[in-house]
Order: structure tokens, then sequence, then C-alpha cells
């Protein structure tokens, strides 16, 4: 019923279609965000799906259990240590992002 009275509607808003100088810097900090996302995602499917190839049951193979390994300190300082760079990074750069805005 507006859209027949001619009411002119104001356009969506999107964060990627910025109207403030503020806004630039919240969107620029979306897209690396997102960008930091699909790259961790990328990675850890690829590694999923290179183990799943690379693991995969064989027709005709032995079935044996395979020899154990406990615990690999490397391995455990990596997965530790990744992560948390990870998040140290974002932190810094949301803070600056959040500084700059309130600036």
């Amino acid at each position: 019923m507006l859209l027949a009275d001619g009411v002119n509607l104001a356009p969506a808003q999107s964060i990627f279609e910025p109207a403030s100088p503020a806004t630039h810097s919240i969107t620029s900090l979306a897209v690396m965000l997102l960008a930091v996302a699909v790259l961790i995602f990328v990675v850890v499917e690829g590694v999923l799906f290179f183990c799943v190839w690379r693991f995969r049951g064989r027709h005709g193979e032995n079935r044996r259990e395979p020899p154990q390994v406990y615990g690999s300190h490397a391995v455990e300082v990596a997965w530790t240590a990744a992560p948390t760079l990870i998040v140290l990074f974002l932190t810094l750069v949301v803070g600056r992002t959040l500084w700059e805005v309130e600036a």
C-alpha cells in the first residue's frame, strides 16, 4: 500500500555500503574477521579431508590396530599456541578498531 502511494522508502542498510567514516573501519574489520574465519575453516577442512583420504580403510587390508602413540609435547604446544596467537591478534585488531571508532 505504501508503494502505491509513491512513498520514497530509504534504501536497505548494509555493512558493505558504509555511510560514515567510522563504518569504514568497522567494515574493514568485518571483512578481515571473515577472511580469518574462512582461512581457518579451509585449513581445518583440508586437514580433515587429507586425514580421511590418507587413512581410509582399503579393501583387503589387514584390520589390526595400529601402534598407539601417547602424547607429543610439540603437537600439544602447537595446538595451544596457534589458537592463542590467533585470539591475541584478533583482540589487538578489534581493540585498535574500537579505539579508532571512539576517537
